[in-house]
């Protein structure tokens, strides 16, 4: 039995959910292990943000197993994990995603921890990312939503790599045309109607709901300008095949782009 340790909010769990099925599909038994994603002396510690477990029920849909371990069993196997971290290398048949990793070491170890993002590891999970992809078209696309509209992903709130590349969103508002109706999803609304209050177009709205809500927002529009997060990379592969997608070049590199339709347009960032 292979262990995997949630970590993260919902994009980064869809990530980690790919290596699951992926598992699952060569004949493994994996579990997932949700110590990591409740509040607790070591989540305090780390001073981790505790998120909602939306992702439930696209696991549901997909038959995924969801195990409970003590406290003390997690911290032990963390310490081996960042030894695994640093050295690159499994430890104790326990090994922390990178960038180096070897196939072999995905398939042997017995407690994983990481993201499981990388370009090269998505490529030859495509299968995978399809079959998250069905769930979450299924739950969260809908036709409810006025449409065609432009939706634009304005991330900040605690993402490093939204910090980071924060000018992208300054070619986004040139791009977008005078005559579209748009509605700004985002975790930093004050940030976000200061930033595109000269932004001239027919209609704009801002937006902070609930996430599984900005989600079905974003699947449902014609137009969508991703934020750089894994947020938005699992959107922007769940909308309709004749929807228009914009993202930073910075996440196509990082993770690279599988959806359906032929074309991504991108703005270096």
């Amino acid at each position: 039995m292979c262990k995997i340790y949630l970590q993260g909010g919902f994009g980064n769990v869809l990530f980690q959910l790919v290596h699951y099925l992926a598992l699952k599909n060569q004949g493994h038994s994996p579990v997932f292990i949700d110590t990591l994603t409740k509040k607790n002396l070591i989540t305090k510690i780390l001073g981790w943000k505790i998120h909602d477990q939306i992702y439930l029920e696209v696991f549901k849909d997909l038959g995924v197993v969801v195990n409970k371990q003590s406290i003390l069993k997690t911290a032990l196997i963390m310490v081996f994990g960042k030894i695994s971290q640093r050295f690159k290398i499994p430890v104790c048949s326990i090994y922390f995603f990178s960038e180096s990793f070897k196939d072999s070491y995905l398939t042997t170890s017995k407690h994983l921890f990481g993201y499981f993002q990388s370009k090269r590891y998505l490529e030859s999970n495509q299968k995978e990312i399809q079959q998250i992809v069905k769930s979450l078209q299924k739950r969260y696309l809908s036709n409810k939503h006025r449409a065609p509209y432009v939706a634009v992903h304005y991330r900040y709130g605690d993402s490093v790599w939204a910090k980071e590349y924060e000018d992208y969103y300054t070619a986004v508002k040139q791009n977008i045309q005078q005559n579209k109706d748009v509605v700004v999803l985002t975790d930093s609304e004050n940030r976000a109607k200061e930033f595109f209050k000269d932004l001239k177009v027919r209609s704009l709205k801002m937006m902070s709901n609930t996430p599984i809500l900005d989600f079905s927002y974003m699947l449902g529009a014609k137009e969508l300008y991703c934020a750089p997060s894994t947020f938005s990379w699992w959107a922007s592969h769940s909308m309709k095949k004749d929807s228009e997608v914009y993202s930073p070049k910075f996440l196509l590199n990082k993770l690279g782009f599988f959806g359906e339709r032929i074309d991504i347009n991108y703005f270096n960032s």
